[in-house]
């Protein structure tokens, strides 16, 4: 694991040196995954078919997801 200690100091130089990382909220990208996944969660009536253990989605979560960005970004455009 010591390899991996000074992860944050790589990524940050990284970022720096290469200007390779800008988070979403400076485009207007992040999308709040638990508003849609919630709601799909209420309609299905339990979590199991968007994320079986409450946190991974399952194959119908992705689906969930990407059609809400696929919505956000048509909305930005």
């Amino acid at each position: 694991m010591e390899a991996y200690e000074d992860y944050r100091h790589v990524l940050a130089r990284v970022r720096d040196e290469l200007g390779a990382w800008r988070p979403a909220e400076e485009f207007d990208a992040a999308l709040p995954a638990d508003g849609p996944m919630n709601q799909a969660a209420r309609v299905a009536g339990s979590t199991d078919p968007v994320a079986h253990d409450g946190v991974h989605p399952t194959p119908s979560g992705h689906r969930v997801l990407a059609q809400a960005r696929a919505a956000r970004v048509t909305t930005i455009a």
